[in-house]
């Protein structure tokens, strides 16, 4: 539940109650006014600003009983907190999902793709490319394993993976997808906040769960 106010440090201990939204359009604009990137100041800063803003809602509504945001120490250091914590949420879209079958062989897919193909199932694969970083699947492989293995065949995945070995003579993968041993394996590389934010990663677009963002 989103609170209506905020309890904000002013100084050494001066304690103001500020709005909730408010709070994050300052954040968002310290956060912004002390990265360098070329794209806060051009035609996409809107796109940015909206993108940065989310996210630190998101920190702030799940860190807000912590001890450094009671109250907010709005000039002080919570950019590294806020980064650490954006850092090590999207750890879990950082690995890929490995197919070994009988033969040897393996094929990766990425986290990230399977979301896509998620979302397109439930919107009638509509031309609309989005992926919800907030799906439920995301936070257990357990149940994602089960997605993919009730909900995806292998035409239908098949364009988003990766050979990564594959001896000869080929089986029928069609035919063995369903029982191959299935893996996951995280990525070497970070996926960080201004990745989300920026845009940077133009092979991931992300969406927020959002009422307000979903296409007519």
């Amino acid at each position: 539940m989103t609170p209506e106010y905020l309890k904000i440090l002013i100084g050494e201990d001066k304690i103001l109650s500020m709005p909730f939204d408010s709070v994050v359009a300052s954040m968002t604009h310290q956060f912004l006014s002390n990265t360098e990137d070329e794209n806060f100041i051009s035609d996409t800063y809107y796109y940015v600003f909206v993108n940065a803003s989310k996210q630190i809602e998101k920190w702030l509504l799940d860190c807000i009983d912590e001890d450094f945001l009671n109250p907010i120490n709005l000039f002080g250091d919570w950019m590294n907190n806020f980064m650490d914590y954006t850092a090590a949420r999207n750890k879990r879209l950082m690995k890929d999902l490995v197919l070994c079958f009988s033969d040897g062989s393996e094929w990766t897919i990425r986290v990230v793709d399977i979301l896509y193909i998620k979302q397109r199932k439930e919107n009638d694969y509509n031309s609309f490319i989005s992926v919800n970083t907030d799906d439920p699947i995301v936070r257990s492989e357990k149940e994602m394993l089960e997605w993919v293995q009730n909900n995806c065949g292998w035409d239908e995945i098949s364009d988003y993976l990766t050979e990564t070995k594959r001896p000869q003579p080929e089986l029928d993968y069609e035919a063995e997808f369903v029982k191959c041993e299935k893996k996951f394996v995280d990525w070497s590389e970070d996926l960080s906040v201004m990745d989300l934010i920026s845009g940077t990663r133009n092979d991931i677009v992300f969406i927020e769960d959002d009422e307000d963002d979903k296409p007519v």
